[in-house]
């Protein structure tokens, strides 16, 4: 896995969560990175370049911020599986 695959997985959750909050990217990166410890984007990038490394259970963390910004249908409830699980596999690589 490169080391780059968590912190596209931060990004691509931050734009599904501007869409679904109808915010603009830059303020959903921010809540983001608040959610993860860093008061900015730019915070999360920074450690980032430094060697910090975003974890799953970082990746987890932004994705519970989504699903409670998502209607319950488009979370995925347990009849329908999970939307964000199926659409975030690890073969994304």
């Amino acid at each position: 896995m490169k080391p780059t695959y968590y912190l596209k997985k931060l990004k691509e959750l931050s734009k599904r969560y501007a869409r679904a909050q109808q915010v603009p990217l830059h303020k959903a990166r921010d809540t983001a990175a608040e959610v993860l410890g860093f008061s900015h984007w730019n915070d999360v990038t920074k450690a980032h370049r430094a060697g910090w490394t975003p974890t799953k259970e970082h990746v987890s963390a932004v994705e519970n911020l989504l699903v409670e910004a998502l209607p319950g249908d488009e979370a995925g409830g347990p009849e329908f599986g999970s939307f964000l699980a199926n659409s975030l596999s690890e073969t994304d690589v």
